[in-house]
């Protein structure tokens, strides 16, 4: 019998060994896991900088085309203003498709702003989004 007990004790211990090695192959399987997941936020973070260094760039386009459109609404105006005093209706005609095609330039350029204003709050909400993913904020 108790050859039998010692025999069921090495059974065990070789199992023991076994479990233990186990979970080090599998923790080992881990680290790596975690080192390539550091590795892909770290590629995330820097794309993340040139996201928002973008977004900066962009802001200034913005800023510097609302300008543009601004002051070209008002130089439309102005120029309006001054054409029902000055005008002969020939001219006034002339002038005003003129105005027209600014008007329409300046539409244009609002609707871009508009469409790059939509494009950027986007790219905000995806950086936000990689943020929390990668747990950055």
């Amino acid at each position: 019998m108790v050859t039998n007990i010692n025999h069921a004790t090495g059974d065990n211990n070789t199992s023991l060994t076994e479990g233990v090695t186990l979970l080090i192959e599998q923790e080992k399987k881990n680290i790596q896991h975690i080192d390539s997941l550091l590795k892909i936020i770290e590629d995330h973070t820097e794309s993340i900088d040139i996201i928002s260094q973008t977004i900066s760039k962009h802001s200034t386009v913005i800023e510097n085309l609302t300008n543009a459109v601004l002051d070209n609404t008002s130089k439309t105006e102005q120029i309006e203003k001054r054409l029902d005093d000055f005008v002969t209706k020939e001219n006034h005609q002339e002038v005003m498709q003129g105005i027209d095609t600014l008007i329409k330039l300046a539409k244009k350029k609002d609707e871009e702003l508009t469409m790059v204003t939509h494009g950027m709050k986007r790219m905000s909400d995806n950086i936000t989004k990689l943020q929390e993913v990668n747990g950055l904020v």
